[in-house]
């Protein structure tokens, strides 16, 4: 039987079992009985018997809910995706600064990439993006820039004249123009906190937890990092309010136990909490490897029972990749094509230069132009957008395919030379926490909770 992912999750009255269509992402809640059927189909195929579970399997399997033809499915999709009319850029990534005053061990811009040309963006630069992004975004409002880096904070004057430069010629042109900022917090101060505030610029403050795990990645040089940052972000979380701003984390080989770190982050004050893990080369010390996976698996169990616990208990936070939305989801071409990147999505170097996203940067294969030029090169727009999860084998063969979108494109090409190859360790990290995302949205919303607001009741 092709591409159905069967799992449970929980103990005793708290678990569940699910059957997940790969074909066409449906998710079913199945009982004992027809959840040990399906695993004898699953197995062996044939005919489902004639009992009441067969029946309602049956019943799935006629509506193309449940072991359809990926054939059929997919050729309807490629159908609707050549038929849909084309979608203006929605983000620019604007990399003011290609220097940082930190250096942090799994950073991908320790590559090296990042130091060629300009370190810093000059406000012509920054304005002709602004000018670009407003251009080329056709119907879409709002829309976004997100600084980042390097350090995005050691460009502040820019910043700030890019800001109210983008406010005005936004308004000029009926358009919402929103703006994000990924900082490490080391050049924080009460100033730049309620510039930042004023005007609605989300935040997403890079910290990883516990004093230990934080700064054994982090080195200043000038004394503990968490010790610096951690007041400055407070004050800024607390500025901007839970809805404009995500405390980012990182967690590797030695902070496995990163419940742990959550745990920490809630008793600092934050409740909008992402933890990704770090992808290096197996060789490095510091890496997660598929050797760890049992490990992450069974600190997911943790995570999502502190979760659950916490949110049946008026007490819930905000954990990134456990805010799954079953009921409306992603568009048909985000579930496709998965982060947008080269297409909707470009990210914009301190020498005006374009590119897929922050992680092509300084490639030269992926230079696709320049803000006064334009796009020069749609082809390597149009080869992102092509490899997609109905066009990578991988992905057409994975049950997580609608809730993953194929990964990410850097990590496939720095690992895989191609980015129509998904990088292997990724995808199991990603079905590790699709599967635990399901089974949270699961239990929360046979008890009344289907949004972030009512967790907090």
């Amino acid at each position: 039987m092709q591409n159905i992912h069967l799992f449970q999750l929980g103990t005793g009255a708290m678990n569940r079992k699910f059957a997940v269509d790969g074909t066409s992402g449906a998710i079913h809640l199945l009982d004992d009985e027809a959840y040990g059927l399906a695993q004898r189909w699953v197995k062996t195929g044939g005919e489902l018997p004639d009992s009441e579970a067969g029946k309602e399997l049956r019943v799935l399997c006629d509506q193309g809910l449940l072991g359809a033809s990926f054939e059929t499915v997919d050729k309807g999709l490629r159908a609707q995706l050549e038929t849909s009319a084309p979608v203006g850029i929605k983000a620019l990534c604007l990399n003011i600064a290609h220097d940082c005053n930190l250096a942090c061990r799994y950073c991908f811009a320790n590559q090296g990439h990042l130091t060629k040309g300009n370190t810093m963006m000059d406000l012509e630069t920054s304005r002709g993006a602004v000018d670009f992004l407003l251009a080329n975004c056709q119907d879409r409002n709002p829309v976004e820039i997100d600084f980042f880096g390097g350090e995005p904070l050691l460009c502040w004057n820019v910043l700030v004249q890019t800001v109210l430069y983008g406010e005005k010629r936004a308004k000029e042109l009926g358009k919402e123009l929103l703006f994000t900022i990924t900082t490490n917090g080391w050049d924080l101060d009460p100033e730049k906190i309620e510039f930042l505030a004023a005007h609605g610029i989300a935040a997403v403050l890079s910290l990883d937890g516990r004093k230990e795990v934080n700064d054994r990645m982090r080195v200043s040089g000038k004394g503990s990092v968490y010790e610096r940052v951690v007041p400055f972000f407070q004050q800024l979380a607390k500025a901007l309010g839970d809805e404009r701003y995500y405390l980012r984390g990182t967690y590797t080989v030695h902070n496995l136990d990163f419940l742990e770190d959550v745990k920490h982050l809630l008793d600092l004050g934050f409740t909008n909490i992402s933890l990704e893990p770090v992808v290096l080369d197996k060789e490095h010390p510091d890496a997660i490897t598929m050797s760890h996976l049992g490990r992450v698996q069974s600190e997911y169990n943790r995570l999502t029972d502190h979760y659950i616990q916490h949110s049946l208990q008026g007490k819930g936070y905000r954990f990134f990749h456990f805010e799954l939305d079953l009921q409306g989801g992603s568009c048909l071409a985000k579930r496709v094509s998965g982060c947008s990147a080269g297409c909707e999505y470009l990210a914009v170097d301190p020498n005006g230069d374009i590119y897929p996203c922050h992680q092509f940067v300084g490639k030269d294969d992926f230079a696709m132009g320049n803000i006064k030029d334009g796009v020069t090169k749609p082809d390597i727009g149009e080869a992102f957008a092509a490899h997609n999860i109905l066009t990578k084998p991988i992905c057409q063969q994975c049950w997580a395919r609608f809730y993953c979108g194929g990964g990410c494109h850097a990590n496939a090409w720095n690992y895989n030379k191609s980015i129509s190859i998904p990088h292997e360790l990724s995808c199991h990290l990603q079905r590790i926490r699709l599967e635990h995302a399901i089974y949270v949205q699961t239990v929360l919303a046979e008890k009344g909770i289907t949004s972030f607001g009512d967790r907090f009741r």
